[in-house]
């Protein structure tokens, strides 16, 4: 059984990802694979089939490898626990964001609190329960950057697009993955004033 390589664990000590949370995938289908890793509570394999990209042996549990996406480290750490991913909007700036957060209150309070993006009338529409709460933002993130205010850190969490467009990207994202999830909750008295137009940002 092969061990970790020496790029490997400089990234591991590099990202403070914890021994506690890695998995030795070798001889083991994605199946099997995804499946042991919930059941155990780990949340970086290794020993994996190599990516296309640059033939790197890590991933996440849900597939993507973490090596070529260093950006990613931040949400492998959180999938080990419950979480919410939510779509917050802003009326006045006509933005959406998604995010990880493990209380609806505190977070809606923070956005505001923060003047997040400029603005300071944040209302969270959408959430829902997952123990992949983390990885669904990810991906949700990353299939909404076409409409990204700006690829500068905040900004690029912030979409100029509808309510609706964030929560058919989480949708197909919850099929295509087969995450589980619970405890959807939609503000369903105000979402109508969400439905802002869905700009491409130009590159």
């Amino acid at each position: 059984m092969a061990g970790l390589t020496e790029e490997q664990a400089e990234f591991i000590k590099k990202n403070k990802i914890s021994k506690s949370a890695l998995y030795d995938a070798e001889g083991k289908s994605k199946e099997e694979l995804q499946k042991d890793m919930k059941a155990e509570g780990k949340t970086v394999a290794y020993n994996v089939e190599p990516c296309e990209e640059h033939g790197h042996t890590m991933s996440s549990r849900s597939g993507y490898c973490i090596q070529c996406d260093p950006a990613s480290v931040s949400s492998v750490k959180k999938s080990a626990v419950m979480g919410l991913v939510y779509i917050a909007g802003s009326l006045k700036g006509q933005i959406i964001t998604v995010g990880f957060t493990k209380s609806k209150t505190i977070k809606e309070e923070a956005l505001n609190r923060n003047n997040t993006g400029g603005y300071g009338d944040w209302e969270i529409l959408f959430s829902t329960q997952s123990m992949d709460a983390s990885e669904i933002e990810y991906f949700t993130q990353n299939q909404l950057q076409k409409y990204s205010m700006s690829q500068d850190n905040e900004a690029k969490e912030l979409f100029c697009c509808s309510y609706s467009k964030a929560k058919e990207t989480i949708e197909g994202i919850l099929e295509e993955k087969d995450f589980k999830v619970t405890k959807i909750s939609e503000n369903r008295a105000i979402i109508s004033y969400y439905e802002f137009r869905n700009l491409v940002r130009k590159v």
